[in-house]
């Protein structure tokens, strides 16, 4: 077995700096997102049923972070002793100078390699309310409260129609698939659309799908089934809908049984609209690879695996087993950023060690030229190196913003302290 640690003496260094909030925390989700006020904005999530998340600001020409709102405060729940809204799960999304986002459980346990909702609420506390839709505005720093789309209910993933004004969610552990008319105010909600979602037993459990693509042309929303089906939200019929001509089950993706948990299967893993050209640009889980997916042909094409150099070298999945959430594209339209990851020891159990089980790298692979590059570890100038991030933020000061676990890869995985904070890096092709 290769240790990482001395494999990461031969690799280039991104050197990085620590942007600390202050507030307690032990993860973050997805959300991390670039103002139109230059700031970023991002979540420290909790998984304690007592502690809710906070919403910070970092400035970057004040090199300030402030903690702008607390989910309990902002939501009314910080004295209901409910269990709390620990995450947000999703980014946020801006429309008329305010961030719409979204609430997700963080108290679950894990049983086998399911995680699912904990069968015993801590004495004194009632069982989780519901996530919520809700928007920050900018300009006032207030926080306006839209509901409870599916009671108990997280929110696992959310996007936004900026066009039709519309907000759309998939909820935990059930999968209902619903929205949020902002204009109507009014929430629509579909119903499971997973089977039984992540609470499945044998051929009716299926992994939720985490990120729905928007297609801003006709108003349709799309998300995949872990055997590689593509659903369609018809917006001219109110309707789900399988969407024909296209899946996302490649043979070049692997083989997975997609009512076993613990992965991924043929779900896409991050998926985001690039107006510039016209597609979906996504990557598939466990592979790393890049594709691209045309609504209106339909079409999808794999264009390159964006997996680390020895990653792919080896032929191996990606480390971490629900694969990595940080992708981005330019301002350009032409350069693609992912952040992945090398095992700190090669042969570990994936599921095992989880998110700290790897340290993370900066991959960027330009659409035009078609050039990889694997930039290196991503390192803090006291040596810690970062374990995972949903997140990659390009600012047009010339920095990369993520917000990751921050280890030590001189401890063992399971005995690694971590820090989870807004971290920030030279952007090498700027």
């Amino acid at each position: 077995m290769t240790e990482a640690k001395n494999y990461f003496g031969k690799e280039p260094v991104l050197r990085a700096k620590v942007h600390p909030a202050g507030a307690e925390t032990d993860s973050h989700f997805y959300s991390a997102t670039l103002g139109s006020d230059g700031c970023i904005y991002y979540t420290l999530c909790t998984h304690k049923h007592d502690k809710h998340a906070s919403m910070c600001r970092y400035d970057p020409a004040k090199d300030e972070v402030k903690v702008v709102a607390n989910f309990g405060e902002a939501l009314g729940e910080s004295e209901t002793k409910t269990v709390s809204q620990g995450k947000s799960h999703a980014p946020f999304f801006e429309l008329d100078n305010k961030l719409y986002f979204s609430t997700h459980i963080g108290y679950f346990i894990s049983e086998g390699r399911k995680e699912i909702p904990a069968s015993k609420i801590p004495e004194g506390y009632k069982p989780y309310p519901g996530g919520h839709c809700a928007c920050y505005d900018m300009k006032t720093g207030e926080v306006t409260d839209f509901g409870i789309p599916v009671k108990n209910e997280g929110i696992i993933t959310f996007n936004m129609d900026k066009k039709r004004k519309r907000l759309y969610m998939i909820t935990w552990p059930n999968g209902h698939f619903a929205y949020y008319d902002i204009e109507e105010k009014r929430y629509h909600d579909f119903g499971p659309s997973f089977l039984d979602g992540e609470v499945g037993m044998g051929d009716r459990y299926l992994v939720l799908c985490r990120a729905l693509a928007v297609y801003p042309v006709d108003g349709s929303v799309f998300f995949t089934h872990s055997d590689g089906t593509i659903f369609r939200y018809n917006y001219a019929k109110d309707k789900i809908e399988k969407f024909e001509g296209v899946s996302m089950c490649r043979d070049m993706f692997g083989q997975h049984d997609p009512h076993k948990p613990g992965h991924m299967a043929y779900n896409w893993r991050e998926i985001f609209w690039n107006e510039a050209n016209q597609v979906f640009y996504g990557t598939h889980p466990r592979t790393g690879y890049l594709f691209s997916f045309d609504p209106s042909k339909p079409e999808i094409k794999l264009i390159e695996r964006l997996s680390a150099k020895p990653i792919r070298e080896s032929g191996e999945y990606e480390p971490y087993h629900y694969g990595y959430g940080g992708l981005s594209i330019d301002p350009d339209n032409e350069t693609i950023y992912y952040i992945t990851g090398i095992p700190r020891a090669y042969g570990q159990d994936p599921i095992k060690y989880g998110h700290k089980g790897a340290i993370l790298k900066l991959i960027t692979y330009n659409l035009r030229t078609e050039k990889y590059n694997d930039w290196g570890i991503i390192r803090l100038e006291d040596g810690r190196c970062m374990a995972l991030t949903h997140s990659v933020i390009p600012h047009p000061a010339g920095r990369l913003y993520i917000v990751p676990w921050i280890v030590n890869i001189e401890n063992t995985p399971e005995n690694d302290p971590s820090q989870i904070d807004l971290v920030s890096f030279a952007n090498p092709i700027k």
